[in-house]
């Protein structure tokens, strides 16, 4: 979860929501092996000779083999898993595959396929949220959900006419700006993100926010692996205000905390 305040585990933060990005991900394949004691493989890609068997992706560029080799001993079970790290870029792609190859495999033998095709979509994400409709996420106090009308302006520009992605924006009072001497924190709060896929995450939105110096008005952007403990990602803290008068894209690394989260 995720949560703003005025004035991905669990996500919470002011603005709008949704900028489409593509994290670097792991995809996993689980491996079986008879438990012999000792059995070793190594896991990899067959060669560029190799043609289609390869698959359609490039390592290097649009993944990485984070796992190379397994070990199987009685105590660890028949199943190990191979992980595949999905890289960042910047370009729109179909949707690729890898295949995976079992090979050079010592104090035992192969049961079954030797190979498993991976499939790696363009622009995967734990979360991508447009804002086309509404995504059911709670909302305390004057958080709304729909079309902002531009209003505001008392302490800085004034509200946009729209969302970054569309119509549609959660904000603090859409018809204007929030009101003044709040005695507690109005939370936007997500629904529980599953990340259990994941690695290396970041939580990226699009923000439109004014809000007097910190000594006045207070805002903040939060992350719970449990719904009930709160780590902030930001927080408000300039004698300054801050007065956005276009869109201004967020982003925050989540670290080791939200891998392997399905309640983040």
């Amino acid at each position: 979860m995720v949560r703003p305040t005025p004035g991905a585990q669990w996500l919470r933060s002011r603005g709008q929501f949704g900028r489409r990005s593509r994290p670097p991900s792991p995809a996993s394949r689980a491996v079986n092996s008879p438990a012999i004691p000792g059995a070793t493989a190594t896991v990899g890609y067959p060669s560029a000779a190799r043609d289609v068997a390869g698959g359609t992706a490039t390592p290097g560029l649009d993944y990485e083999l984070a796992t190379t080799h397994l070990t199987f001993t009685v105590e660890g079970g028949t199943t190990q898993y191979v992980e595949l790290v999905i890289l960042e870029d910047d370009r729109i792609e179909a949707a690729e595959t890898v295949v995976l190859a079992l090979t050079n495999v010592v104090g035992a033998g192969v049961a079954g396929a030797a190979s498993q095709v991976v499939t790696l979509r363009d622009n995967e994400a734990a979360l991508y949220e447009p804002l086309q409709t509404n995504p059911g996420w709670s909302m305390q106090g004057q958080w709304a959900f729909g079309r902002p009308l531009g209003g505001g302006g008392g302490s800085g520009y004034p509200d946009p006419t729209s969302g970054f992605t569309g119509t549609n924006v959660y904000g603090v009072n859409l018809a204007g700006d929030y009101p003044n001497n709040l005695t507690q924190a109005h939370y936007l709060t997500t629904t529980a993100i599953d990340c259990s896929r994941f690695r290396n995450l970041r939580f990226e939105f699009q923000r439109w926010l004014g809000i007097e110096s910190a000594s006045f008005d207070h805002a903040c952007v939060q992350v719970s692996m449990d719904g009930e403990n709160w780590t902030d990602l930001w927080v408000h803290e300039s004698q300054s205000s801050i007065s956005d008068f276009a869109w201004t894209n967020m982003a925050f690394d989540l670290g080791a905390q939200a891998e392997g989260s399905d309640r983040m």
